[in-house]
């Protein structure tokens, strides 16, 4: 008898979505022909979602106060959280592969990876072992990854992270307790940097697209556009320098 009553409707996407939350709540309150032209930067957990807009004031007031006009959505299938984590768990692996070779550690390799080194092989493979192990690895790195609060504050000592132990299991499914673990902590930083940049090129690239000939007839005008970053992942102070 509920679900009679119960309709999903499909609207605008989750950065659409955003933006509208984002424009009014930040107070642009577009008049007579005013134009504001937006960027959504929504860096996730899993992926990251590009979305481009305009927004202004209605021209039925009756009906609607304000109008917002989607002229595209790209993205970076691979730029989030955890994808990150996973690709910081990996470096470790591979920093420490002697240690898990002695102890027969399997290893699975990121979602981004698309081949796996020659001398990886027999020790990365998509094993329940390896899986479990690379989750393992990823939420004794998150701290690091996180490493700040709501505020942008720096909350965790980095270079905690250059030993550490570690239990995971081998390839006949036994836990090896308390295996210890040596980081390059640069290395690991200079993986986010870089993975991170690349998403925020891929950002301007698809405004550059977006804002193009196709919709140049309504940029004509345009003297900025108002880019905002949306998702839990946008706190990374990496991301803001």
């Amino acid at each position: 008898d509920v679900m009679k009553n119960f309709h999903v409707v499909a609207g605008s996407s989750e950065p659409a979505a955003y933006a509208i939350c984002a424009l009014e709540s930040y107070g642009f309150e577009p008049e007579n022909d005013e134009k504001v032209f937006y960027g959504i930067f929504d860096f996730g957990g899993g992926t990251s979602d590009f979305d481009f807009g305009l927004w202004t004031k209605s021209t039925e007031e009756d009906l609607y106060d304000y109008c917002i006009e989607h002229f595209g959505t790209q993205g970076d299938r691979y730029l989030g959280g955890e994808n990150l984590l996973q690709l910081l768990a990996f470096e470790v692996f591979v920093q420490n592969i002697q240690l898990c070779m002695r102890q027969q550690i399997p290893f699975a390799k990121p979602n981004e990876m698309i081949s796996v080194p020659t001398e990886f092989t027999g020790f990365v493979n998509d094993s329940q072992e390896a899986r479990m192990n690379q989750k393992l690895m990823m939420e004794k790195l998150r701290p690091f990854w996180e490493r700040s609060d709501s505020q942008g504050k720096l909350v965790v000592d980095l270079e905690e992270f250059s030993e550490f132990q570690l239990g995971l299991f081998n390839v006949e499914g036994t836990l090896k307790s308390n295996l210890g673990f040596e980081v390059e902590i640069d290395s690991l930083n200079k993986i986010l940097e870089q993975r991170i940049e690349k998403g925020v090129i891929q950002f301007f690239e698809s405004l550059k697209d977006t804002f193009s000939d196709k919709h140049m007839s309504k940029l004509l005008r345009a003297d900025q556009i108002n880019i905002f970053l949306a998702g839990n992942s946008s706190k990374s102070p990496i991301l803001q320098d």
